[in-house]
């Protein structure tokens, strides 16, 4: 019997592909939304260019590029390696994770020109 509970708790019927798609590409626009306003709110002190049009595209290219990064290596190190895909998971993840900050931090999150002036 199906039942609202069992399709998330690993019910009888496997989800399409097309659900599959859709639901991942919702979930990462969400989080990248979610993503871009925690890190003006409370990650990082400087906002530099964070606040504009621009800088929301910047973060979201940084995001996909992040992306790219995890479906590469889970692509080599699961299917081409055969190494365990939740070892490869952690790894890819704490890789990204760098990553993303690192990226932000230094392109996105710092100081503009005219703060530096205007400071100084």
């Amino acid at each position: 019997m199906r039942t609202f509970t069992t399709f998330f708790l690993g019910g009888e019927v496997a989800p399409s592909t097309i659900s599959t798609i859709i639901g991942t590409g919702v979930g990462f626009i969400l989080g990248l939304v979610f993503n871009y306003i925690f890190s003006i709110i409370f990650v990082f002190d400087e906002k530099g260019k964070s606040k504009s049009v621009g800088g929301f595209f910047l973060f979201a290219i940084l995001s996909l590029i992040g992306l790219g990064i995890h479906l590469i290596g889970m692509y080599l190190g699961y299917d081409l390696m055969h190494m365990n895909e939740w070892i490869v998971k952690i790894v890819l993840t704490l890789v990204v994770l760098v990553y993303n900050y690192l990226t932000r931090k230094l392109l996105l999150f710092k100081k503009t020109k005219e703060k530096e002036v205007s400071e100084g």
